[in-house]
């Protein structure tokens, strides 16, 4: 008798532990195992494309501001679906490797160049304080976006629309106050911040360097990715000269001639 009571103590155990491991493998069935996640590889990643770029330009947009823009010689632009090798060189060089997760598009277009220097002189006399050959930084500030804040943020670092002074905008940066920003093709809840964080410095107090810098909205398809704007009006009107040089990360150097019309 006590033989069969022992037996029947064990079935009983058995078979509850057959019905829990049944119960929890029901459960999996149902709602769906947890997808393991890399370590350090974060739920999303933000598709970015890469603008290669082969030399600068710069134009004169209006009275007092002169747009650095970019030339390349195919349009050759570089997303994980045409070079996922150059692709992936140049998000990891940026922490955004999140290769192993879901991807959705940001729509923002960066050119692949950090650039490390930035300066511009006068070739002639602009004022008594800026004779021929001196440094204009401390009169002139970049205007531009990065969107590396907001990746180096764990895609949540969105930039305040509050914070940005519309009217004081060299170009339209953005579509309007309350639409959607320009490239952005990611449906974020709040449809007035936004990933593409603003700079705006004089280029003497510039930090270095310039990450993810990208291309601007323009009517004329210039292809800006800044805009150099004159603080000072020279001390005679006229037509001026100057000698922007731009260096990279990568050890590349651009001397540019840039015209301006002063009235």
């Amino acid at each position: 008798m006590k033989r069969i009571l022992i037996y029947c103590r064990k079935q009983i155990v058995k078979r509850a532990g057959f019905n829990l491991l049944a119960a929890i493998v029901g459960c999996l069935f149902l709602y769906g195992c947890p997808t393991p996640v890399p370590h350090g590889v974060k739920t999303t990643h933000f598709v970015t494309e890469y603008l290669y770029v082969a030399h600068y330009n710069t134009i004169q947009y209006n009275e007092n501001t002169m747009l650095l823009t970019y030339l390349t010689n195919t349009e050759k632009k570089i997303t994980e679906r045409e070079d996922k090798e150059a692709y992936e060189a140049l998000c990891t060089k940026h922490n955004d490797i999140d290769f192993f997760c879901e991807e959705v598009s940001l729509g923002c277009s960066v050119i692949n160049q950090d650039i490390s220097a930035l300066s511009i002189k006068t070739k002639s006399a602009y004022d008594d304080e800026h004779p021929s050959g001196s440094d204009i930084g401390d009169i002139t500030t970049l205007f531009t976006t990065t969107i590396a804040p907001f990746i180096e943020s764990g895609y949540q670092n969105l930039y305040p629309a509050s914070e940005v002074d519309y009217n004081a905008f060299p170009f339209n940066l953005f579509y309007s106050k309350y639409g959607w920003p320009y490239g952005i093709g990611y449906n974020f809840s709040d449809k007035t911040n936004y990933p593409n964080h603003v700079i705006s410095k004089k280029i003497k107090e510039l930090s270095f360097p310039l990450v993810m810098i990208g291309p601007f909205p323009q009517w004329d398809n210039s292809r800006s990715i800044a805009a150099i704007i004159f603080d000072k009006a020279p001390k005679t009107p006229g037509a001026y000269e100057f000698e922007m040089n731009i260096k990279t990360t990568e050890g590349k150097e651009y001397n540019l001639n840039c015209k301006m019309k002063f009235n």
